[in-house]
């Protein structure tokens, strides 16, 4: 199974007023969005992570992200560049990729683009960056985790989602 998310911010502490998130600290804000992941992701599932995974040292993201089930694929994100970007725990790390399911191509980034190829022809964008707050447009999603309970989307979900616009 491939899942998405985005902007998981782990060990970052103005986030959570920032998105008006549901945690008391960013101890119970990590721990819920690690949790929420290791429920559904398996180990042989893949997790394209749409940047921004944490704020932090390289040690604290390290320890926070070898928690993951998974193989996880980093889209590089304004904040990876400075720790999360170092890890191995990473499959690999691009700034942007195009993947593909069923007669579909699925363009991947951080930042949400406005327009893409054949943006209008079975071709959708998946992104973060935003924190929910971008333009809504046809065949693009935001994957920020908040969007999504702070959990980890499956391709079959972004499919019916795309499909229903």
């Amino acid at each position: 199974m491939i899942y998405f998310i985005a902007d998981t911010h782990h060990h970052h502490k103005n986030v959570i007023r920032f998105d008006n998130r549901p945690f008391s600290n960013i101890y119970e804000m990590d721990n819920a969005i690690i949790a929420n992941w290791n429920s559904i992701v398996k180990p042989n599932d893949t997790v394209y992570h749409l940047g921004d995974v944490a704020m932090s040292g390289k040690q604290q993201a390290k320890a926070i992200v070898d928690k993951l089930v998974g193989k996880i694929i980093l889209i590089s994100g304004n904040h990876d560049k400075k720790c999360a970007s170092k890890l191995s725990r990473f499959e690999t790390i691009k700034d942007m990729d195009v993947i593909y399911y069923k007669e579909f191509s699925i363009h991947l980034c951080h930042y949400p683009i406005e327009s893409w190829f054949r943006k209008n022809h079975n071709q959708y964008h998946l992104h973060g960056h935003s924190h929910g707050k971008a333009q809504i447009l046809k065949n693009r999603l935001d994957m920020f985790c908040g969007n999504w309970n702070y959990t980890p989307v499956s391709i079959e979900t972004i499919f019916e989602k795309f499909q229903n616009q």
